[in-house]
């Protein structure tokens, strides 16, 4: 209350509560009352808690205990009762880098709301974020709530105030951006000396501190994933292979599709990694994080902060092998929209090669080579069959071809397999191809290995001056200019002579085309030939095809509406044939080995198709295949079998006994029936006895007395056939 005295004076006068607590004109303690938090608890002054973080995967669990014993020390040295149950929060291997994910500093802020504690014991600021303005956050939430936060050291100590906090806070962002700044830059110099920076991938062994080695046993598993995947193997197959080989992943567990292909967003995977190929990449994207949402997204850094140095030492695969690879992912790659673009018919985007389809049904033998004549990729689909149909992309998603007409890939692969058996395979072909390529191929390597030779030459001579030099200008006590010049100009000339050496071509070994090679890969296709529709079930399956999409590279189909047959253009090349890729050696890894296959020599084939009809694809392949095996007695009984059998049929009476059961075998086994086999199988009336003797019976006694004396000719037959046949019948 102010008052004036007699001189006029302003007079300030104490305000008695307990006079106006006795007239009631203010419920003092009441209007207390109502200000104080309602949840928390009475006689809570001294009860304290412990809140504990550390950020680093390679710091150990001793690290909260440190920091939790100084809290406790802290406590009784100023007379404070940890708060029963549970005083400890804390988060192990957690950043401080935002405030998510840390799971313990929840439980203790829901802790604070509900009144659990009124002082917190932490090391320091940066306990609580490291970044200035979260910690700010934070210690503002505890002081709305009442709650003190004391620092237990060492850099500071005793109760924080905002002074305190702001200081603090400072350093603890001071330190942080000093430590990502000491990191990077101790990881671009160790870049900048083509040291290792990461982990160290599949196919190389760690060395010291930086470096690392190829592994020469895992350097040829990681040839052999390129080569498939340049090859159209998917990597769920290509892991498949691996894993049925027993060959171990880089964590030594099952291969998997994702550690091959990698992830389209992040841009990992092994046919990404340029360290196979001898460089040295780093600094070339960043991650940015949210601080909403907590999530990071990987951006391409500009190309002048990139630091790429060339390892020779570190090459596995070849730059021909890893071009073909580069060109396999912009196939597959997901077609990404230009903002703002709009695609019309009359300017359509360019086209992307599907991945193809993972299924029980066939196999498209040669997917990724079809083209429509109009030169836009063919699309496969599945009808009500296990058959793909081939269709222009071109003609049904833009309308721009007309060549509307779904063509069935059974027929076109059959008839890409006779033209690969009977022309690319002939022996006009192959002795044509090692005339143009081979003699080529053969002076270009020796000319290649002959200058590698003598630029090694050279460069070691100029070590040998660079060593003598250093010595000179060493005793002469740096004074000589002269020898200083000399040093630097034989070192220009080595760095010349070596990126000349590293940017030199070897062309690959002579492929290896003998009769044995090219007749048994004949008979593969021929074998294959009657499988189409085509299953892959093994491993063998999948490196078959494999090498027949080495061989061909491109198919052209050209089928117009409504016109009886199509043309086929298919280009191919031997030096796709298995077996006839080169691999650098060892000791030649420094230098750029290729096979040359980009100009080997191209063997267009043209084949006019008849129209596809109903029924089998190669009739005429199995008829003649069908035909050897009649002929050859495949499939029939032996004297023994028969002399058991005879006795079983004694009361059947009928001729040829004995051929009616070579009958129903053959057609057991080929699959054939009964009215379309060879001779001597090919009478009417043969297949007419066979369904009599099944009818009646016969069937199943001989089949019985020969399963009972394990008979060959009956070991694995299905005969759920002919027993369908005789409930039928």
């Amino acid at each position: 209350m102010v008052t004036r005295d007699q001189a006029g004076s302003r007079r300030i006068q104490p305000v008695d509560f307990e006079e106006l607590k006795k007239n009631d004109l203010l419920l003092i303690e009441d209007y207390i009352r109502e200000l104080a938090p309602i949840n928390k608890p009475r006689n809570l002054d001294d009860v304290c808690v412990v809140y504990g973080r550390f950020s680093s995967r390679s710091q150990k669990d001793e690290s909260i205990d440190i920091q939790n014993e100084k809290a406790v020390a802290y406590a009784r040295k100023h007379g404070l009762t940890l708060r029963p149950g549970q005083h400890l929060f804390a988060d192990y291997a957690v950043s401080g880098d935002d405030l998510i994910g840390r799971h313990q500093l929840d439980a203790l802020r829901r802790l604070a709301r509900a009144g659990g504690f009124n002082k917190l014991l932490i090391k320091g600021v940066d306990r609580l974020s490291r970044r200035q303005w979260q910690s700010y956050m934070l210690l503002e939430e505890f002081a709305s709530l009442g709650i003190e936060v004391h620092i237990t050291g060492p850099q500071s100590y005793g109760l924080l105030d905002s002074t305190s906090a702001f200081i603090d806070g400072f350093f603890a962002m001071r330190e942080r951006q000093k430590i990502l700044s000491d990191t990077k830059n101790g990881l671009e110099s160790a870049a900048w000396r083509g040291d290792n920076v990461g982990k160290i991938p599949y196919g190389f062994r760690k060395g010291r501190t930086g470096e690392m080695f190829v592994d020469e046993q895992q350097a040829a598993v990681v040839i052999r994933i390129f080569d498939y995947f340049a090859k159209s193997v998917t990597p769920q197959k290509i892991a498949r292979i691996l894993n049925s080989e027993g060959i171990p992943s880089p964590h030594g567990k099952q291969w998997a599709a994702s550690q091959i292909f990698g992830n389209w967003a992040s841009g990992n995977g092994m046919v990404r990694n340029v360290k196979y190929i001898g460089i040295a990449a780093y600094n070339i994207t960043q991650q940015i994080k949210d601080p909403i949402t907590g999530k990071r997204k990987k951006t391409v850094r500009p190309r002048s902060e990139w630091i790429m140095v060339r390892k020779p030492e570190w090459r596995i695969v070849s730059d021909d092998l890893w071009r073909k690879v580069m060109r396999r992912l912009k196939q597959i790659a997901r077609p990404r929209k230009a903002e703002g673009a709009v695609t019309g018919a009359g300017e359509p985007s360019p086209l992307q090669s599907a991945p193809e389809r993972r299924s029980e049904k066939s196999t498209l033998l040669f997917h990724d080579r079809y083209f429509c004549r109009c030169g836009s990729r063919m699309y496969s689909s599945f009808t009500t069959s296990k058959v793909r149909t081939l269709y222009c992309a071109s003609a049904y998603e833009h309308g721009q071809c007309t060549r509307r007409t779904f063509t069935s890939s059974g027929y076109v692969e059959v008839e890409i397999l006779r033209a690969l058996r009977d022309d690319l395979l002939s022996d006009e072909a192959v002795e044509l191809y090692r005339k143009t390529y081979a003699e080529s191929l053969v002076a270009a390597r020796e000319n290649a290995l002959r200058d590698r030779d003598n630029l090694a030459k050279e460069i070691e001579v100029l070590n040998r001056r660079i060593d003598r030099t250093w010595t000179d200008i060493v005793d002469a006590d740096q004074s000589d200019p002269d020898m200083k010049r000399n040093y630097d100009t034989y070192r220009d000339q080595r760095d010349k002579l070596v990126a000349k050496l590293r940017s030199l071509r070897v062309p690959g070994k002579l492929p290896d085309f003998g009769p044995t090679a090219i007749a048994g890969f004949k008979q593969q296709i021929e074998d294959l030939i009657l499988q189409v529709p085509f299953v892959e079930r093994t491993t063998e399956d999948i490196e078959l095809v494999a090498a027949l999409r080495g061989i061909v590279r491109r198919v052209e189909i050209d089928r117009p509406c409504r016109s009886e047959g199509y043309q086929l253009v298919v280009e191919t090349s031997l030096s796709g044939l298995p077996g006839s890729s080169s691999v650098a050696e060892p000791e030649a890894r420094a230098i750029e080995t290729e096979t040359d296959e980009d100009n080997a020599p191209i063997h267009m084939i043209r084949r006019a198709c008849p129209k596809p009809t109903k029924g089998r694809y190669a009739n005429a392949e199995r008829n003649e295949r069908l035909a050897v095996l009649a002929a050859r007695g495949h499939h029939t009984l032996s004297e023994d079998d028969w002399r058991t059998v005879a006795y079983v049929l004694i009361d059947y009476n009928k001729k040829d006994r004995r051929l009616l059961m070579d009958t129903a075998l053959f057609a057991l086994r080929t699959g054939q029936g009964l009215y379309t086999l060879p001779a001597p199988y090919n009478d009417k009336a043969l297949a007419n006895g066979v369904r009599d003797m099944v009818r009646k019976g016969f069937w199943a006694r001989a089949l019985k007395a020969l399963e009972e004396i394990q008979s060959p000719a009956v070991a694995g037959l299905d005969t759920s056939r002919f027993a369908d046949m005789q409930r039928l019948l």
